[in-house]
């Protein structure tokens, strides 16, 4: 367990290893440019339920929604962001195949940036590719009392490096 409580390689604030490549269960850097970093860590309320559905390449992938609160802002109405996730690492999958509406949870990742053809123009959106995923709480019943506390809901490092990535995206 890292200092900051979280299991796996997302309490691990280390560089990269002696290879060179990313450590396990973190995102691949920012390529060759020196200094650059593509990082993401999210903790918010899932609002959409994670789907699966093979790639066209014949992989796997989950894809869930989530809120992420926004820091308070003197006099402005409390604002939240709506973030797009997506797991490729089918390592992943069954903590994510978890998560119900409401469940607070965390993701690391990466940002990308997805581009495909659509009725005669380009369309793009970003969305984090996660590298690991934990539920922090469960989300409390609409009636009766809150549920216990998760124990030991840590982080599932992402098997490596772009893995279980398929290259159909």
């Amino acid at each position: 367990m890292g200092e900051n409580g979280v299991r796996g390689a997302a309490a691990d604030t280390g560089g990269a290893g002696a290879s060179g490549e990313a450590p396990r269960g973190r995102p691949p850097g920012g390529g060759g440019e020196e200094g650059h970093r593509n990082e993401v860590l999210l903790v918010g309320r899932v609002t959409a339920e994670p789907v699966f559905r093979e790639t066209a390449s014949g992989g796997r992938l989950a894809a869930w929604r989530m809120c992420v609160g926004r820091p308070p802002r003197e006099g402005a109405a409390r604002r939240s962001d709506a973030v797009y996730c997506v797991g490729f690492d089918t390592g992943l999958h069954p903590q994510v195949g978890q998560w119900r509406l409401g469940d607070v949870v965390q993701v690391t990742g990466a940002l990308r940036r997805r581009v495909w053809h659509g009725r005669g123009d380009v369309r793009s959106m970003y969305e984090v590719e996660a590298c690991t995923a934990a539920l922090v709480r469960r989300a409390r019943p609409a009636s009766g009392p809150p549920p216990a506390e998760d124990r030991d809901a840590g982080a599932v490092p992402a098997a490596g490096p772009g893995a279980g990535r398929g290259s159909g995206r």
